[in-house]
């Protein structure tokens, strides 16, 4: 399997980052307005997103 470019791939980082921090921002938005408890379904969706990117930051790098 042929990877994409390293250019390809930051675009493609840098595109999800801005779609993470403003789907970030909504949801924060979002639990005030509605008071939903901290911990929620799209925090864990979250916190996944971040993770695999993350490890494929770092598995790039080492």
């Amino acid at each position: 399997m042929s990877h994409a470019p390293r250019e390809t791939r930051l675009q493609i980082l840098t595109i999800m980052k801005i779609y993470l921090f403003g789907k970030l921002l909504a949801i924060k938005e979002t639990h005030f307005l509605m008071k939903v408890n901290f911990i929620s379904s799209e925090w864990f969706n979250l916190f996944a997103i971040f993770l695999f990117l993350y490890q494929d930051i770092f598995s790039e790098s080492h």
